[in-house]
């Protein structure tokens, strides 16, 4: 048993919240199992409620520190690199978290590091000899560099993005070299930061997510929506915002507005435009944040998941598969799951008009959605839970503990 530091950007609670509360709360959970583990993340103290502390009961400790502050340096801006780093922007707040991080090592005696996302990767630049693991989740050169292509950007806009995505890049770039090992969401993430990191390949390894165990107790009631039709998540998140925009351009306005369809685009922060075609359709609900998902989304027979930018993987599609729900999905947004079969877990479409017939076919074909929806529970039985995912992150861990995993460059 190994005394663990698990440093993420904020507390992961509710785990619901969003993708990253979702994969850290029920990984440390996992690994708590095996291990001592202690979670330090930017905060206020005075802003955290002892209720949410407990929940958090899985940790040996929890400890907050207040996060980078203060005016950042003008001259950041000539450090294409790392100009958005806070070693280079706010030098003292920088030495302020290290030093932080140094006293909580030595106080709880940590004996190997596993910090959330590549915007914590700065801190542990000066930390050598002890084992450390970089949970990146998603690729962000790769997200950023598909919005780029994708998105119109005025040439101020343009140069922003270069600016952003070059910095990107030059952090996922230099991973291996301060982190033993790194673990991305997806293969196809995996194989991106790859190509970027030439001389540490085999240090960078997939471990899917897995879903909320809640979810296989919901109930499959048998009054479903009458040809509902679903999407859902952060709806200010770009990659879903730009789905939903998509979606709505491409399909449903021109190919199923007049049909007797109801799209239910279900998250917080909707945007303007989404507010003016839900006032304009009546078959569309845009419900803002439910409290009860996973019932709803139950009720509702067809999830679609038209994504065009993003990576990493759809945990909407993990969910979906586990409540027995027929997706309705491009190649972009099954990208992650490999083992996921057309035909047999759900049912792909790439252009408007394939998204279009294929709502419409499978609105009436209330059997063969029960039988795809039953094949999709089962993959998710078989390989993406978190007690499966936690095992072969466990084994991550002993051998980066053991120094099986070396770093090569």
């Amino acid at each position: 048993m190994a005394n663990i530091l698990i440093f993420n950007y904020m507390l992961p609670y509710p785990a619901h919240f969003n993708g990253n509360t979702l994969r850290v709360f029920f990984l440390s959970k996992e690994l708590a199992r095996s291990h001592n583990c202690f979670l330090l993340t930017f905060g206020d103290n005075n802003q955290h409620k002892n209720s949410i502390i407990n929940s958090l009961d899985f940790f040996r400790d929890v400890r907050v520190i207040r996060p980078p502050m203060g005016r950042r340096r003008l001259i950041r801006h000539l450090h294409l690199n790392t100009g958005d780093q806070t070693r280079t922007a706010l030098p003292k707040e920088y030495n302020r978290i290290v030093n932080s991080i140094h006293k909580l090592i030595d106080k709880c005696k940590i004996q190997c590091i596993v910090a959330f996302t590549g915007e914590l990767a700065e801190y542990f630049i000066p930390f050598s000899g002890i084992p450390k693991i970089l949970e990146l989740i998603d690729c962000r050169s790769m997200a950023l560099q598909r919005q780029t292509a994708y998105s119109t950007h005025t040439l101020w806009n343009k140069l922003r993005a270069t600016i952003a995505l070059k910095r990107k890049r030059h952090i996922e770039s230099e991973i291996t070299k301060f982190f033993d090992l790194v673990t991305t969401v997806s293969p196809i993430d995996r194989d991106f930061l790859r190509w970027m990191n030439k001389n540490g390949q085999d240090r960078i390894i997939d471990i899917p997510n897995g879903v909320n165990p809640e979810i296989f107790h919901v109930d499959i009631p048998n009054d479903q929506i009458k040809g509902g039709m679903a999407f859902w998540g952060a709806l200010d998140f770009p990659p879903n915002l730009t789905a939903v925009h998509y979606f709505y351009d491409k399909v449903f306005k021109p190919f199923l507005s007049d049909k007797d369809l109801v799209w239910y685009i279900i998250g917080k922060n909707p945007s303007k435009k989404m507010r003016e075609f839900a006032e304009e359709h009546r078959n569309i609900k845009l419900t803002g944040y439910v409290n009860d998902l996973y019932g709803l989304i139950a009720r509702i027979p067809i999830v679609i998941n038209p994504m065009q930018i993003g990576g990493g993987l759809k945990n909407k599609v993990l969910e979906a598969f586990a409540l027995e729900r027929l997706v309705v999905s491009n190649a972009v947004g099954m990208e992650a799951m490999v083992s996921a079969k057309p035909g047999i877990h759900y049912i792909h479409a790439e252009t408007p008009s394939e998204f279009a017939d294929t709502i419409i076919k499978y609105s009436v074909f209330v059997e063969k959605r029960s039988v795809i929806g039953k094949s999709a529970k089962r993959l998710i039985k078989e390989q993406y839970t978190w007690g499966k995912v936690g095992a072969r992150y466990l084994d991550l861990i002993d051998a980066v503990l053991n120094r099986k995993i070396k770093r090569t460059v």
